[in-house]
């Protein structure tokens, strides 16, 4: 199944599909020939913990519509490609998502966690979803304003204890992306 990639000025947005998720645990080794991206050693991040690959194998085999919905983050740097992260998202219900992000260290404070998060948000809209939130921690500061910058307001707590929710419809982005 071939989905095409999402880009913006920096960066390549790669659909992260069952095929490519077996490459991944499996040969990791192989994973950078076949984004033709340089992988770094603190790949992948902590994030990536081993039920990550058991979730998005059911999220695919419970709603495969989701396929292209998890994807690589892919920095330009000159004429190659380095992989700095991973965001994505699964579904609440028939018109609701939730997403999340991940930036290794070296790449994290340099706005792309904002700028793959926005590019995934006008696609999930684009696909018909009206609501889209996302959690996090009040003391990760840094996660906390990308959600902001991608125009998410407070919705409560998250499910985890202590955890924050924040929301946005897809008419306010609409009204915030638009020139």
């Amino acid at each position: 199944m071939q989905i095409p990639d999402l880009h913006t000025a920096r960066l390549r947005l790669v659909a992260i599909t069952p095929a490519v998720l077996d490459i991944q645990e499996s040969f990791p080794k192989d994973l950078g020939a076949f984004l033709d991206a340089a992988i770094p050693p603190s790949w992948p991040n902590s994030d990536w913990e081993p039920h990550v690959y058991s979730f998005m194998r059911a999220q695919f085999r419970n709603y495969p519509h989701t396929i292209g919905w998890h994807r690589y983050v892919l920095l330009r740097e000159g004429d190659s490609l380095t992989l700095i992260g991973s965001l994505g998202s699964h579904p609440l219900g028939a018109d609701e998502a939730e997403i999340g992000y991940g930036i290794l260290d070296p790449w994290q404070n340099k706005g792309c966690a904002t700028e793959a998060a926005r590019t995934l948000l006008g696609h999930l809209f684009h696909s018909g979803l009206r609501r889209i939130r996302a959690q996090t921690y009040p003391h990760l500061a840094a996660s906390l304003r990308v959600m902001q910058k991608c125009g998410m307001h407070p919705a409560g707590l998250g499910e985890e204890a202590g955890a924050v929710c924040y929301s946005i419809e897809r008419e306010q982005f609409v009204r915030l992306s638009s020139p």
